[in-house]
């Protein structure tokens, strides 16, 4: 198949534009006011800092932030929550908003049931207490109260917020190691001086000695991650003292997204198209045009290349063209037509968490 070249189809630039909802962003009043409850916020460079109001924005708009067990939450809070959610996001990305929904909020350290079956078959249970937790495919759990301690001492080396997310973005790549999805060339330089920190660092806690870190980091290679990128924006002096290469990396990280942001080269983008491509032009059903909107609208893949690819290629889907060019209402999936298959009509826009309970499984 040929390749296409990107924005031969003007009419992608109008799915994707309506696809994505505008993101409302955040008031000048209650952004000011966390910038001036987080010292870790209001320190940042001011164009990362700029960068930092539409993650939180975003984070806002994508996530049903869930208050538990009679804790209330009021839009400064929750303005605060997802800033410090999203400052990993300046280093790796939006990527780290992906396959999830909920944060969910206890007022304290709430309690986990674990169990473990050892070799010789018997079953082990406790309770930990816990001020975070992140599941892999499910919601971020954080303790309110373990969040505004981590406020009131911002150069101490916590962030429970950071620590969690950090764990969302290493998951990315599958694999819950402590190495997030990075380019291969630079990956295995990062598993490489990880490993070597993790592993002089974990003989220092056995040997019983004092460490600049907090020990937790010593639990699991993944743990050290998290750990170390709470103190590379709560404590990143400590964190270069103890373990400079890892805090080289980290930096780098910020660097690095600063110089790439979201721009893809175009090798890639052609790349991406003839892959996609492949897959979804083996029927040509509108269906599949569905199925694109919605991996979009749960940012699991940005497959504006695929609708690109399909959309040039097949008449119905260019005629979608003239009712777009024609009708200002945005485009919905339908999925109560008579054949109980997801078709595009034009429509008022759903909110995002009636997309996602209405998504195909």
């Amino acid at each position: 198949m040929a390749q296409l070249p990107a924005g031969h189809v003007p009419l992608i630039r109008t799915l994707s534009r309506w696809l994505r909802p505008r993101i409302p962003s955040i008031d000048d009043a209650p952004w000011q006011a966390a910038c001036a409850q987080l010292p870790r916020v209001a320190a940042l460079e001011p164009a990362r800092q700029e960068r930092l109001r539409p993650l939180a924005a975003r984070f806002l708009h994508e996530k049903t932030i869930t208050p538990l067990d009679g804790l209330e939450l009021d839009d400064g809070q929750r303005v605060l929550l997802a800033a410090l959610c999203c400052l990993p996001l300046l280093e790796f990305g939006l990527t780290g908003l992906r396959g999830w929904s909920q944060l969910l909020v206890y007022p304290d350290a709430f309690r986990v049931r674990r169990s473990h079956v050892d070799a010789a078959g018997v079953l082990h249970q406790w309770d930990d207490e816990l001020a975070g937790e992140a599941w892999d495919h499910g919601p971020l759990i954080l303790s309110q109260a373990d969040v505004q301690a981590d406020i009131a001492e911002p150069d101490a080396g916590f962030c429970v917020a950071v620590h969690e997310m950090a764990h969302k973005i290493d998951v990315l790549d599958g694999e819950l190691d402590g190495t997030p999805p990075l380019p291969s060339s630079w990956q295995r330089g990062w598993a490489r001086d990880f490993q070597q920190a993790y592993d002089a660092f974990c003989a220092q806690v056995d040997a019983g000695g004092e460490t600049l870190i907090d020990p937790y980091a010593a639990e699991a290679p993944e743990e050290f991650f998290a750990v170390a990128t709470e103190y590379h924006f709560s404590a990143p002096q400590v964190l270069a003292e103890a373990m400079p290469k890892v805090a080289a990396h980290l930096m780098r990280a910020s660097t690095a997204r600063r110089r790439r942001g979201s721009a893809r080269s175009q090798s890639r983008r052609q790349g991406h198209l003839e892959a996609r491509a492949a897959q979804f032009l083996r029927t040509g059903h509108l269906q599949l045009a569905a199925v694109a909107a919605d991996q979009v609208l749960h940012d699991r893949q940005a497959d504006a290349m695929a609708l690109h690819a399909l959309v040039a290629t097949h008449a119905p889907l260019k005629h979608l063209g003239h009712v777009l060019g024609s009708d200002a209402r945005p485009i919905v999936v339908d999925r109560e037509d008579q054949a109980g298959t997801p078709v595009w009509c034009p429509g008022p826009r759903p909110a995002r968490s009636a997309a996602r309970d209405a998504a195909p499984t």
